[in-house]
């Protein structure tokens, strides 16, 4: 989760407190500090304290999200296609039924159910960026139809 994180900077991750899991954001907060990786966990339905804690059955939850995915709104990273993560959770979504889950796992169902928790955000505006070979660095590209401040003051 740490390497996702790092990779994808997420502004939430979401951890289900329910029964034995519960002590997972406490271990997550700990390696935040040991890896210096900091991400959000998200809060639903426990008092404001980090994790979330979900209060109807699982198939339920997925079924929330059903829609979203009917409507092709939920995109999964082309690039890992081939990591063990997707093949494990293209599989489960797969075997994913209106009686149930026929799969041997649901963590990555269960990963889909918990976005309904999250809350979500509106994305800021791209910004342009252009690489400079020279200086070998990323940069905004300068915005040449702005005035300067500077063009306010009279010499």
């Amino acid at each position: 989760m740490f390497e996702f994180a790092q990779r994808y900077k997420p502004e939430q991750v979401g951890v289900e407190v329910s029964g034995q899991q519960g002590a997972f954001t406490s271990w997550m907060t700990n390696e935040m500090v040991r890896r210096n990786i900091y991400f959000a966990l998200a809060s639903d339905r426990n008092s404001n304290n980090p994790g979330i804690r979900p209060n109807t059955k699982k198939l339920s939850r997925f079924n929330v999200m059903v829609p979203v995915m009917k409507a092709k709104q939920m995109f999964f990273p082309e690039d890992d296609k081939d990591h063990e993560c997707m093949v494990e959770g293209m599989l489960e979504l797969r075997l994913a039924s209106q009686g149930g889950f026929k799969s041997k796992h649901d963590d990555f169902i269960d990963t889909i159910s918990m976005l309904a928790s999250l809350t979500p955000w509106k994305p800021s505006e791209e910004s342009p960026i252009t690489y400079n070979e020279d200086d070998k660095y990323w940069a905004m590209d300068p915005e040449d139809d702005r005035p300067s401040v500077l063009s306010n003051y009279i010499v």
